[in-house]
């Protein structure tokens, strides 16, 4: 039930200054020194990173750069995630007595109850750390996987889920904060999607585990995987408790820590709304394409797994290279630029309902391969705008705020498919293209608003 996320610091590079300027810094009283060495660091770019070839280099160093044990966390506890999450409803209905309909209640009416937990979420982030709060996060999970093992009513049951949603709601606020605080701004889309790209690896292995046990069958299986996922959780934990940050663990500013500062953040405001619209695209190849593959096109459902594999082989392989490649674009460009691309993947979607079979599956995968290279420039660059324009003492609240807003799609979704899948599909399609045009459009219209930190990379250099 985990998604995990990323990290570290890179130092500025050293000044670059002829004999001339030094004798003229040198007369210079102290205090105008360091403040002509502040602007110094902001404004001028290493020789190195002026070449493509140093570009290159520099995104390797600062990626590859990742803490072993993080990787190792990451790719622990999604592996244990992926392999129990889709097996969830099935291992309720064989080892409980309870109908599917009190399942889906509980688990729909737990998951409702957790949502108002992300702003204190947020509010645990600011006050205690990220680290702390994601060993914190994974201590919760293990409880909540630990009341499924025997459930003996539904209140038990509850409890579960709703301790299982409250550490959902701490990961999502304390993951983009943890890498935040290690990257301190540099090359920070590059760090997540690092963690993209393992967390896409390890949940596609997670996803073949699950459908080892389910041709295995039996509830002894589903047990042994839950037990799985509860070991792979407290080995995360541990592993996450042991890394230190690169920084200093004290905050860099003196903002004081409050709600009302988030909410008064109208470019923030502006990027959390069009990111709701724009999270509406991520329920295509989970939600959408598989009954869509099946009932409308009448083609075979093994395409939609295929679909579902395409879009984790894309992500894994070629997000980290997508962000190097489009590393001096804006932030905001590159997250409109995905948009687009995941409107070409809507079009093509459109067409292959009454194109020929052969037709249809074509352009059913060449759309999932659109949407995934969209996928791939979006996401790390969204969380890279938002914990780059937070105040160091408010990261945990906006983190926690931006949370929120992939859940409206989560909840509004499933009604909104199937209300449009069973009505007018054409229209299903008219709707996904206008809410990811909205969400493409709004991160454009907060770039206005947006201080340079935000829109660019400092490695990269001023636009």
């Amino acid at each position: 039930m985990h998604r995990l996320s990323r990290s570290v610091l890179s130092q500025p590079g050293p000044l670059n200054t002829s004999a001339d300027s030094r004798l003229l810094v040198s007369a210079m009283d102290h205090d105008e020194l360091a403040q002509a060495q502040g602007r110094a660091r902001d404004n001028v770019v290493p020789a190195e990173s002026t070449s493509p070839r140093g570009l290159r280099r520099r995104f390797r160093r600062s990626a590859d750069a990742m803490p072993p044990q993080i990787l190792a966390a990451i790719l622990i506890d999604t592996i244990g995630a992926g392999a129990f999450y889709p097996l969830t409803l099935i291992y309720l209905r064989l080892t409980t007595h309870y109908s599917l309909a009190i399942i889906g209640l509980l688990l729909t009416t737990g998951a409702l109850l957790g949502l108002p937990l992300g702003p204190f979420s947020g509010m645990l982030v600011d006050r205690f750390t990220a680290r702390r709060i994601l060993v914190l996060n994974n201590l919760i999970s293990i409880v909540g996987y630990l009341l499924l093992l025997a459930i003996g009513s539904p209140v038990q049951l509850f409890i579960a889920v709703l301790l299982t949603a409250f550490s959902e709601r701490l990961y999502w606020a304390a993951w983009p904060v943890f890498v935040a605080e290690r990257v301190a701004g540099r090359r920070l889309e590059a760090w997540y999607a690092t963690v993209n790209v393992v967390r896409s690896a390890s949940l596609g292995i997670g996803a073949a585990a699950a459908a080892g046990a389910l041709a295995l069958g039996g509830t002894g299986i589903l047990r042994a995987v839950l037990v799985f996922n509860i070991a792979t959780s407290m080995a995360a934990a541990v592993l996450i408790a042991r890394t230190r940050a690169q920084q200093r663990p004290e905050r860099q500013d003196s903002t004081k820590p409050s709600w009302w500062l988030v909410l008064r953040d109208r470019p923030f405001l502006i990027l959390t709304a069009a990111n709701a619209a724009l999270a509406f695209a991520w329920l295509l190849p989970a939600l959408v394409l598989p009954i869509y593959i099946v009932q409308t096109l009448r083609l075979p459902g093994w395409l939609a797994s295929v679909a579902f594999m395409v879009n984790v082989a894309v992500t894994t392989l070629l997000q980290r290279w997508l962000v190097g490649k489009f590393e001096r674009l804006h932030r905001t460009r590159s997250i409109a630029l995905g948009a687009l691309t995941v409107l070409l993947c809507i079009l093509l979607e459109a067409l292959s309902n009454g194109a020929a079979p052969w037709l249809s599956a074509t352009l059913v995968l060449t759309g999932v391969t659109l949407l995934s290279l969209g996928e791939s420039l979006i996401l790390p660059s969204v969380n890279a705008v938002v914990m780059t324009l937070a105040p160091e003492s408010l990261r945990g609240r906006y983190s926690s705020l931006l949370g929120m807003s992939w859940t409206v799609s989560s909840i509004a979704g499933p009604v909104l498919v199937g209300s449009l899948l069973q009505w007018n599909v054409s229209l299903l399609w008219v709707v996904f293209a206008g809410l990811v045009s909205l969400g493409g459009a709004g991160f454009l219209l907060a770039e206005r608003y947006l201080p340079v930190r935000a829109l660019r990379s400092r490695e990269t250099g001023s636009p």
